[in-house]
């Protein structure tokens, strides 16, 4: 990185949530991996490699902009936060705290973002958002209902355990490739199925045993339909379902209404299967079972 002083540390990589480590190469001027305690190989994928790239790009921020009429111009880190504390200040006294709002980054650490809300609350609101809210708000309040915990609840060696996958809305292959060529891959190169649900054909389609390209929407009468199907065919673990299942009368109650048909309405294009004949829907071939979500 330029002729800046540099000494490697061990890291971990801001892009997706898999939790790769990463460190400073000297020698390429490129990250490298290290074992961490998520992803115990050391891997890293070209987005991880790349995580120092933006230290000396050309058209990286090095020097605080303050608006000018219609342009930005640079100024000292000084006058840079005496704006912002003058701001906020005359913002507060004016409307009250709450009327600021600190937007928080899921490319930041824990430690920095703990820092964010820590000034934020200091100042008297807590107004603080995230990107990962809006795009993970349904699946961390699910989760948190169903399973206990809004966040994965299986190590990722546990993942070569199961017979089936069903990714639902999520394109691993692009979007968590260390997870998915380490461990998805291998296991689905060995037997286990893989059912892709997405309108759109990426690479995780290719990999899959069956894509289910539903339109968009039609993702939950689907899994009601999948739901219904298990529950007719005598596909339930009924000592699971007594001891860690609540509700299970009124979920069937309202399967009832459920109608089980090959509507073509369903589908944004043909479902494929990868040389298996199609079953009336697509279910695994045992008990252990890993759902995955977008």
């Amino acid at each position: 990185m330029s002729n800046r002083p540099t000494q490697p540390r061990e890291s971990i990589c801001p892009y997706c949530g898999v939790g790769c480590g990463i460190t400073y190469n000297p020698d390429s001027g490129k990250a490298t991996g290290w074992k961490g305690p998520v992803n115990t190989r050391g891997e890293i994928c070209p987005k991880g490699a790349a995580a120092w790239e933006i230290v000396d790009h050309e058209d990286r921020l090095t020097t605080p902009l303050v608006r000018d009429g219609e342009t930005f111009v640079p100024v000292s880190w000084e006058t840079a936060l005496e704006e912002v504390t003058e701001a906020f200040s005359e913002i507060v006294e004016t409307d009250g705290p709450d009327a600021l709002g600190f937007f928080a980054s899921s490319n930041c650490t824990n430690e920095e973002n703990y820092v964010l809300q820590k000034l934020a609350r200091a100042l008297g609101t807590n107004n603080v958002d995230n990107c990962a809210r809006l795009c993970h708000s349904s699946t961390v309040a699910a989760m948190g209902e169903r399973f206990g915990a809004g966040a994965m609840t299986n190590t990722l060696d546990d993942l070569r355990e199961a017979d089936a996958y069903l990714v639902a809305g999520a394109n691993p292959a692009e979007q968590h490739p260390i997870i998915f060529r380490s461990y998805l891959l291998p296991a689905v190169r060995d037997g286990t199925e893989l059912i892709h649900v997405d309108p759109r054909e990426n690479d995780t389609t290719k990999a899959a045993t069956h894509h289910l390209p539903v339109k968009p929407g039609f993702d939950i009468p689907l899994l009601n339909a999948v739901a219904k199907v298990i529950l007719e065919e005598g596909l339930t673990d009924e000592s699971f379902l007594e001891t860690r299942v609540e509700g299970l009368d009124a979920f069937v109650e309202f399967l009832e209404g459920v109608v089980v048909d090959d509507t073509p309405g369903w589908r944004a294009s043909t479902p494929t299967t990868s040389g298996r004949p199609p079953a009336r829907t697509p279910r695994p071939t045992g008990r252990r079972f890993s759902p995955g979500w977008g």
